[in-house]
């Protein structure tokens, strides 16, 4: 994500000004309220927002996703999140509101084309129009962790989300999953981005043997090691990441740590993003569940802890294959018990250069199946499968 001029910013709260204004004439006048959301899982977060915040006032929300608008839209008055402007205007004119996947945004000697997070721009709607409580920011700015991504050290856009929402920033720390207590043998755990092929998603007895054997205690937070600890830690995981060009190892180790207090839990940004997406793709109901005030994030970080060893053994068979997919159908298909969280770790296969330009899929039940989160990846692709996709019974998967 770049960095936004303060007259972007301007212009950016003015579209969502104009957003919020269209959104408010839009629920006052339907009598059901319909959501067409972009298959990723940013967008369908935001979709999943819009809907538990609407639903509050003016009760059934249908949300749909696809992975482009089809042409039966242009009969559609609704909601549509995450697709690009241009192209959907096309089929719909400018008669619904739109959360757009890219904004024109520039002074006058230059116009560029900036992505942006849908979830960003619903909570600055929700909020023009009174509709969006404090105690939800915070899991509403996790998006910035979605989809694997972390958002750049001087990105002005951390300096927002700091006045918005009482939300900590450290704009350079270290690639764990962490917090001022957590042990870093829980850190390293939990840490599937970057892939530590030795220690992420391992079982205990491996993890504190490993650390043990660098003299270093497994029960102490990163914080508290001292200088000699973190040398010999570093050149370990650096060694993990062999997989890796060199330079590019030692920078997946740095990214902003964002991290939220509520009580006394303190949560890492990070962690919650990736809760997201896992949730997205396995229980959507829990995030609206959350945002209606009905359940805890900490359900949504339960079904990422469920899921950490099977998307870190699924990421250690494609390391071990060494197999890149290009060309041919362009799909690494895995074994599975039950609907997993392929495009989560399809992410982060993709991220740390275990896989190109292809998709995770997973072998269940004798039948072929992936997440609709997966296909936008695809591209031009995407028409190949077309004709032989169809949902499957497990929301949001499809038969391809």
């Amino acid at each position: 994500m770049r960095g936004y001029h303060l007259s972007e910013i301007k212009q950016f709260k003015e579209a969502m000004k104009q957003f919020s204004e269209r959104l408010s004439e839009y629920i006052g006048k339907a009598e059901e309220i319909e959501i067409f959301s972009h298959a990723d899982t940013i967008s369908f977060h935001a979709s999943v927002l819009l809907a538990s915040i609407i639903s509050e006032r003016k009760g059934k929300v249908k949300i749909s996703i696809f992975p482009r608008p089809p042409d039966s839209l242009k009969e559609k008055d609704a909601i549509f999140v995450g697709f690009n402007g241009k192209d959907l205007r096309s089929k719909i004119g400018n008669r619904s509101p739109i959360i757009e996947s890219t904004l024109s945004l520039g002074s006058k000697d230059s116009v560029q084309v900036a992505q942006l997070n849908p979830v960003l721009q619903a909570t600055a709607a929700l909020g023009n129009i009174s509709l969006l409580s404090d105690g939800r920011l915070f899991v509403a700015y996790s998006s910035l962790f979605q989809e694997m991504n972390v958002v750049g050290e001087e990105d002005p856009i951390l300096s927002i989300v700091q006045a918005e929402a009482p939300i900590k920033v450290n704009k350079k720390a270290f690639s764990l999953i962490q917090t001022s207590s957590r042990s870093l043998l829980d850190s390293l755990f939990h840490t599937i981005d970057p892939f530590f092929p030795g220690f992420s998603g391992k079982d205990s007895s491996s993890i504190e043997s490993r650390l043990r054997s660098l003299g270093i205690d497994p029960s102490v937070p990163f914080s508290r090691l001292g200088e000699e600890e973190i040398k010999r830690l570093v050149e370990a995981l650096v060694s993990e990441l062999s997989y890796r060009d060199g330079k590019q190892a030692k920078r997946d180790l740095i990214r902003p740590y964002l991290s939220f207090q509520q009580g006394e839990r303190e949560y890492d940004l990070k962690e919650v993003g990736e809760a997201l997406d896992v949730s997205l793709e396995l229980g959507p109901g829990s995030l609206f569940s959350y945002y209606s005030g009905e359940s805890p994030v900490e359900a949504m970080l339960a079904m990422r802890v469920n899921n950490l060893a099977w998307a870190s053994e699924a990421l250690r068979k494609i390391l071990a294959e060494k197999r890149e997919i290009e060309g041919g159908e362009g799909i690494f298909e895995i074994a599975c018990d039950s609907p997993r969280p392929l495009h989560y770790a399809g992410n982060v296969a993709r991220k740390m250069g275990l896989i190109n330009n292809g998709i995770l899929a997973c072998s269940l039940d004798g039948k072929r199946i992936t997440s609709i989160f997966e296909l936008p990846i695809l591209g031009e692709r995407l028409e190949e499968f077309s004709s032989k996709m169809k949902a499957s019974p497990h929301f949001p998967f499809v038969y391809i």
